[in-house]
């Protein structure tokens, strides 16, 4: 957390940060699902190209 952003969310400094004062509620569809039980960084990194390259993105 380079900003501290984090930091300051604990010390109530920001309300309704993700995971602090606000839960994380997961998408209902996911553009992308990566299994990191399931497969190398390297091959997660793959996946993630693959989709911005085929978006015409990268």
């Amino acid at each position: 957390d380079p900003k501290g952003l984090y930091k300051k969310a604990r010390a109530g400094e920001i309300p309704n940060f993700t995971g602090i004062g606000s839960s994380y509620e997961p998408p209902e569809a996911p553009e992308l699902h990566l299994r990191s039980d399931q497969a190398s960084p390297d091959a997660l990194a793959q996946q993630v190209i693959a989709l911005l390259e085929a978006r015409g993105m990268l």
